[in-house]
């Protein structure tokens, strides 16, 4: 299964130490989605440039919707590991709690 659905971002990615926290809104549903993920050794430094692009762009406005693969990869320019790494997670929580 693709996992390439679009996300609205409602507010910026943080890095919190060694946790990133994603909050985001899929496409159909109604309430965000919050996660917190632990990032240690050599991710860390790629969570951290693409919490700094991501909120670059966001607090520019140009950048509302964000499909899981495209915009990690493409449009920031991330390592490939760490981008497995990041969609591994956003796969985790994009499906988060839909079976309850």
């Amino acid at each position: 299964m693709e996992y390439s659905e679009d996300i609205t971002v409602h507010k910026r990615y943080k890095l919190h130490g060694q946790r990133i926290e994603f909050t985001f809104h899929r496409t159909g549903d109604r309430v965000p989605v919050r996660m917190q993920a632990s990032c240690l050794g050599p991710q860390q430094r790629g969570l951290d440039i693409i919490c700094t692009k991501i909120n670059e762009e966001f607090a520019a406005g140009r950048y509302k919707r964000i499909s899981i693969i495209s915009s990690i990869e493409k449009i920031f320019g991330i390592d490939k590991k760490v981008v497995e790494f990041m969609v591994k997670i956003l796969r985790n929580l994009s499906w988060a709690g839909e079976d309850k």
